[in-house]
């Protein structure tokens, strides 16, 4: 018998990135912040999109929070 799953039941975000994952994210949209877009969706997922290659990354809320904390510390260390 096989076990295949309907799209529907499957947790497509069932798949949360590291702490390494976000903080290589943020350097990289810091570095070249013209080269990113971050949208909201109305699900509640947020959408890094980068413009060059056409990759978008799928954020759950804590991620972002987390992405957007990191991006101003960037933004002040860079400020001094």
């Amino acid at each position: 018998m096989d076990t295949y799953k309907k799209i529907s039941e499957i947790d497509l975000l069932n798949n949360p990135l590291s702490d390494e994952q976000i903080k290589a994210l943020a350097l990289e949209i810091a570095l070249e912040p013209k080269r990113w877009r971050i949208v909201h969706h109305a699900s509640g997922v947020d959408l890094v999109f980068d413009k060059e290659t056409s990759h978008p990354t799928i954020l759950k809320p804590k991620e972002t929070s987390k992405l957007l904390k990191l991006l101003v510390e960037c933004e002040r260390s860079t400020s001094l």
